[in-house]
This record gives structure tokens, sequence and C-alpha cells, in this order.
């Protein structure tokens, strides 16, 4: 991510903050199927 270099401290603070919660998001939405399905095979193993 091009960012320029007379951008104020806090600015870019905020972009890496909001770069950071973007990554996290993206993260859980691709691993939450992955432990649903894990789940309901454990259930199914259970029962």
């Amino acid at each position: 991510m091009f960012v320029d270099k007379t951008e104020n401290p806090a600015n870019l603070c905020l972009i890496r903050a909001v770069a950071f919660a973007i990554k996290w998001v993206a993260v859980g939405i691709a691993v939450s199927p992955m432990l649903y399905g894990m789940a309901k095979l454990i259930v199914a193993l259970k029962s």
C-alpha cells in the first residue's frame, strides 16, 4: 500500500489500524466455515 511521506503520523496510524482490522475480518471469514465444519463433524462423531 503506497503511503505519502508527507502524511501525518496520526493518519498513518489510522490507515494501519484499518488495514489490520480488514485483514483480521478477512481471516475470520475464511476460517469460520472451516471451524463450523469441524464442529459439525465432532457432533456427528459423538452421536
